[in-house]
């Protein structure tokens, strides 16, 4: 486990304290396992695998009317790195 340090208000630190005290857990305990409910809650699941991860991505630029334009830009961009790259040797 890695130790870490956390602000709380008074009225949070009072009510952990008191919700350690009755439930017999400390507040180490608590605290971790509330990150663990919002990361259960808030976190996207994982893709199964990647054949999942691909499924979901696609069309995600089927939107897009620029494509060409940019696929170009880019070919120009790595070409011109490529040449410059060349010239020192």
């Amino acid at each position: 486990m890695l130790r870490t340090q956390v602000y709380l208000t008074e009225a949070q630190d009072r009510a952990l304290k008191r919700l350690a005290r009755t439930t017999g857990r400390s507040q180490s305990q608590l605290i971790r396992d509330a990150v663990d409910r919002l990361i259960e809650t808030r976190s996207p699941p994982p893709a199964a695998d990647w054949k999942e991860a691909f499924h979901r991505a696609r069309g995600m630029w089927a939107d897009r009317a620029d494509l060409d334009e940019l696929l170009g830009e880019l070919r120009s961009e790595g070409d011109q790195r490529l040449a410059r790259s060349w010239r020192r040797f």
